[in-house]
Parts: structure tokens; C-alpha cells; sequence
């Protein structure tokens, strides 16, 4: 279920909402369970084709070393390794790198594996934990 609370991403120039999800194509959907069972999303991003051909992979920070972050996901943990080129997303203001990442925090990455237990990041989005409260973000 989507609703008021709902977050919404888009390719650049577009507006975001549910009027701009087309039948046929890509978005990403990061849900969260209510006390009640009810399902419903916390974020929805409009996914360009040609990520499609990259990892998905969501789960928690545990740790935060100088050029990666290390995720605990429901496969097992992942080393995510952060380049220049990495964009970051987060919900109520702009993260400005691997800096403003937390232990606790939620995260959405996309991008390419570089080998079983590691990927390199082409974006990372967070969604909930640490970084609600606001701490180490960058407001831009």
C-alpha cells in the first residue's frame, strides 16, 4: 500500500507519484510491515532499464570502514564498496557520501558484484534506522 507517508524517487525531470510508474516498466520498493501485518511502502523508485543489468541488495549497516560500509542482508553479509561516482539518496535530506552512512541504518544499494560477498555501489538509498534521527546527514 502506498500512501501519504510514501517516498518517492524518479529519473531526473520527472515529476514523482504514482502517475509516473508505467505499466512495463522498473521501480524499486522498499516496504515496511505495521503492527497489524499490514504492508505497506516506505519508498518507491522509478528504476531506468539500464540498472536492471546491475545487484540489488537492501539490509542493514553493521559497519562502516574507510572506502566500504558492510550490510547484513537476509543472504548473508556484504562488503559495499563506495567510489566517487556512488550517488546517495535518503529521505529528508542529500547524504553527501560514505561519510554520512551509520551503523543501524536501512539501506538499498544498487550496483555491480564484484565478487560473492561484495558489490560495488552505483547507488545507495536509506530508508529508515540511524539516519531518520538525522544525525551525520549533510543538509544541503
Amino acid at each position: 500500500m502506498v500512501d501519504d507517508d510514501t517516498q518517492w524517487r524518479a529519473v531526473a525531470g520527472e515529476d514523482p507519484g504514482l502517475s509516473h510508474v508505467e505499466i512495463g516498466g522498473y521501480v524499486a520498493i522498499v516496504v515496511a510491515q505495521d503492527g497489524e501485518g499490514e504492508v505497506r511502502a516506505q519508498m518507491v523508485a522509478d528504476v531506468p532499464r539500464k540498472v536492471m543489468k546491475a545487484n540489488f541488495v537492501r539490509g542493514e549497516v553493521v559497519a562502516v570502514e574507510r572506502v566500504c560500509f558492510i550490510l547484513n542482508t537476509p543472504e548473508g553479509r556484504m562488503r559495499v564498496l563506495v567510489r566517487d561516482s556512488t550517488s546517495f539518496r535518503a529521505r529528508g535530506a542529500q547524504p553527501s557520501g560514505l561519510v554520512d552512512i551509520t551503523p543501524g541504518d536501512q539501506a538499498i544499494v544498487v550496483g555491480r558484484q564484484i565478487d560473492e560477498h561484495g558489490l560495488e555501489a552505483r547507488l545507495v538509498g536509506l530508508v529508515g534506522g540511524a539516519q531518520d534521527s538525522g544525525r551525520g546527514l549533510s543538509r544541503r
